[in-house]
């Protein structure tokens, strides 16, 4: 799952890695470790999982924590699509219908 998301996204990657100043290499490979990891347990609420998983992935990657984490943040809050947006504001119109229905 996580390299059909990357392979969607090669521009955001093109862009992320020239502003950041890292080979294209090193953020794929860093987004592909933290997607995959977080695409199996999308769900947790415990930042402390987030702090391991990002603490090895930068391992993996030979990279500090803080560079794993800006490419990591830049990904996936920074650099928002229109495509991203619009899917968000769809799922939050279903979310807003379903709770609707539970309620009456």
């Amino acid at each position: 799952m996580a390299d059909i998301e990357l392979e969607t996204t090669a521009e955001k990657i093109a862009l992320l890695s020239t502003i950041k100043g890292f080979p294209i290499e090193n953020s794929q490979s860093v987004l592909r470790d933290y997607l995959a990891k977080t695409w199996q347990n999308q769900f947790s609420n415990d930042p402390n999982f987030y702090l391991k998983l990002i603490d090895s992935v930068s391992t993996i990657n030979n990279l500090s924590l803080k560079e794993t984490a800006a490419i990591i943040f830049a990904f996936r809050y920074e650099m928002v699509t229109e495509e991203e947006i619009l899917e968000e504001m769809e799922d939050l119109d279903f979310r807003d219908d379903y709770e609707y229905s539970d309620r009456y």
